[in-house]
């Protein structure tokens, strides 16, 4: 899926899903996850069902 195609798709301005995409927040908003994890056919909990998310891995600043 393109860039363009998942704008379209969720609603979320260009310029805020490159920022999303170029990692230029330090914080999500959730809504915005949530469109972006729906469109790309997963569940929350299958997104967040990553090694990346385990809790002890994370860097909370």
């Amino acid at each position: 899926m393109t860039q363009y195609k998942l704008e379209q798709l969720t609603g979320i301005y260009h310029s805020t899903m490159t920022d999303i995409l170029n990692c230029k927040y330090k914080t999500s908003n959730i809504k915005n996850m949530a469109q972006i994890i729906r469109e790309l056919g997963l569940s929350m909990n299958e997104f967040f069902d990553s090694p990346l998310f385990d809790f002890d891995e994370l860097e909370i600043d």
